[in-house]
């Protein structure tokens, strides 16, 4: 069974947590969002199925780090 990030998140422990959110802010999300970006390209260079080139083609602008972030947030408050 495929995990999504935010069950992942939620399975670690509080201080592990805890670490990635306070590792969070060393982070230049333009550059992570621009690695992430680059590797879906090449991902996407090769993919021959139009349908699933398309669904990959819309998360080129997707902001990888704010999603990531956000799982952080969420995790942190449905805990306390």
């Amino acid at each position: 069974m495929l995990l999504t990030f935010y069950e992942w998140l939620s399975n670690i422990a509080l201080i592990d947590r805890l670490r990635l959110i306070e590792t969070y802010f060393w982070f230049d999300p333009g550059e992570y969002n621009r690695v992430f970006r680059e590797e879906l390209e090449k991902v996407i260079q090769r993919t021959s199925e139009p349908a699933q080139r398309r669904s990959l083609e819309r998360l080129l602008d997707f902001d990888w780090i704010g999603y990531i972030a956000g799982s952080m947030r969420r995790i942190y408050r449905d805990y306390r």
